[in-house]
This record gives C-alpha cells, structure tokens and sequence, in this order.
C-alpha cells in the first residue's frame, strides 16, 4: 500500500457534493472490487475514508478539562487531513468513525424544511430513522420533539386527563426525562 496521499486528488472531489459521490463510490469500487488499499483520511473535518474505500462519519475528539472531550473542526476544518499528522499534533486525540450507507446527494431536500444540501454544509445531514431520507441535525431534533409531543398528547386525551401543558425536563445526562 502507498502512503503517499493524493491531497490534490482527494480536494479537487471536494468541490461538489456531487463530486464527493463520484470519490466515495471511486474508492468503494477500487477497494472491494480492485483490492486496492489506500491511505486512511480525513475529509471536510467530519468524514473518514478506511484503507478499504469505507466512508464514514468521524468524530474527532482531544481530552478536555474533567474529563470531558473538546471535538476538534467544529466550524474550521482542512479539507484533507492525514490521521498521522493529526496524531503528531495532538497525540492524545481520539477518531471515531462509523460507516454510513448513504449521503444526500445535491437533489435530496430535508424531509422538515425542503432545504437541500451542498459541499458546504454536508456535515449538517442525518438519516431519517427508516433510512429514507435526510434532515439537516436541527431539522431532525425539530421532528423528533414533534414526534415525542404527538405521542405525549395522544397519552394524555386517552387518559382523559383533558388539555395538559407538556414541557420537557432537561437531565444531566443531555437527554429529557
């Protein structure tokens, strides 16, 4: 395997959503179907191809004060990093990645606001919860609240309880109770 990456390479399919889908199916097909073994990276600060073609969402974390995690390339990120020199910088960080099955492409539009989604702003998409389609992260926080509201009014007429004001508690844990 060569270690040498191809930053030119990798940036210039970086220009277009629609590019980066050529790149991800590119690298898919070379690794499963060629054998080929690439370099790992990182791209746009939020995804990861494997050595295999594989991409992924990646979260990429430093230690922070009390045990807490500082996630690196929240606003600002080079669009190709090599883990290697991630790890030289900050030898304590942490990449977590998981694979994903799909992306939006440039025609896909939020299932919440009918916005859709460019290179610029692709790290903002998550999977609807049956697969099939996208939101953009608050649009889906947006849904789900809806959803849990829905379910919670519907609890409340069938136990006769009448019109309830419902409000959610925030727990410690990031969650609701």
């Amino acid at each position: 395997m060569s270690e040498k990456i191809d930053y030119q390479f990798i940036e210039r399919h970086l220009d277009t959503l629609d590019n980066l889908h050529k790149l991800i199916c590119n690298r898919h097909w070379g690794g499963y179907t060629l054998g080929t073994r690439y370099p790992s990276v990182i791209v746009l600060g939020k995804f990861k191809f494997d050595e295999c073609g594989n991409f992924g969402i990646a979260k990429i974390t430093i230690p922070g004060p009390n045990n807490t995690e500082i996630q690196l390339f929240q606003d600002k990120a080079p669009k190709v990093l090599d883990p290697k020199i991630l790890f030289q910088i900050h030898p304590d960080a942490t990449i977590r990645s998981s694979l994903v099955s799909k992306i939006p492409t440039s025609s896909d539009k939020c299932e919440e606001c009918g916005e859709g989604w460019t290179i610029d702003n692709i790290g903002d998409a998550a999977s609807n919860w049956d697969g099939s389609g996208f939101l953009h992260e608050i649009c889906n926080v947006i849904a789900h609240n809806r959803s849990e509201l829905t379910m919670l009014q519907g609890l409340i007429g069938a136990a006769g309880l009448g019109l309830c004001l419902v409000d959610r508690i925030r727990t410690e844990y990031g969650g609701t109770k």
